[in-house]
């Protein structure tokens, strides 16, 4: 089966809402999907891995009806210390020829959206053990129709944070069907996902 391969290492291109960084697990991930979504697949999971190459807290599979389709995170320090590469190196592994053998998905048209949307930015303190993909898929249990996207932008691991522990930003998009929300009815459901959170045992700020 042929496989592509993805590396990445050095720092970002900055945005509007941050300065200059580097790259980190997320950015090789969000390259990843941009592969599955040229491909027109869609409907994959990610949970986390134990690759030996890779970072054992930095590390993922994606998953597609029980297939594995990808693995991607930071290389491991041993293997880094190896080629004596001076920053973090982020690589990704596709199954190429695995991914061609699915069926496309039937492609849908939908009508750009007419109403505003509202947006709230979270900021958590959460364990390690709690990956952005057990958020996600909590925040999606909570069937609300009206979140029409949740993103995240940011994740950060500081020397001044309680061990094993990492503060992540997200922001929550909320949008209407037909009519435009309040503040108070965002505000509601809003909350809904906090609870969420610290369930899983967020600290919000």
């Amino acid at each position: 089966s042929e496989a592509l391969g993805i590396v990445m290492t050095g720092s970002a291109v900055a945005d509007d809402w941050r300065d200059h960084r580097q790259l980190e697990f997320f950015d090789v991930k969000g390259a990843t999907e941009v592969v599955l979504s040229t491909l027109n697949i869609s409907g994959f999971t990610i949970d986390r891995a134990s690759v030996e190459y890779l970072h054992p807290g930095q590390s993922a599979v994606l998953m597609k009806d029980g297939v594995e389709v990808a693995r991607l995170g930071r290389l491991h320090p041993r293997l880094s210390s190896l080629y004596k590469f001076r920053q973090p190196a982020f690589v990704a592994e596709i199954e190429f020829g695995t991914l061609l053998a699915l069926p496309p998905e039937v492609a849908r048209y939908s009508a750009p959206a007419r109403l505003p949307a509202i947006s709230r930015d979270v900021s958590a303190l959460l364990p390690e053990a709690v990956s952005w993909g057990e958020i996600q898929k909590a925040i999606a249990e909570l069937e609300i129709s009206e979140i029409a996207e949740v993103g995240l932008f940011d994740t950060y691991k500081g020397k001044e944070m309680a061990e094993g522990t990492r503060s992540l930003a997200f922001r929550v998009i909320y949008r209407g069907d037909g009519r435009t929300l309040t503040d108070e009815e965002v505000t509601g459901m809003h909350e809904r996902v906090r609870d969420t959170l610290q369930r899983l045992g967020a600290q919000l700020r």
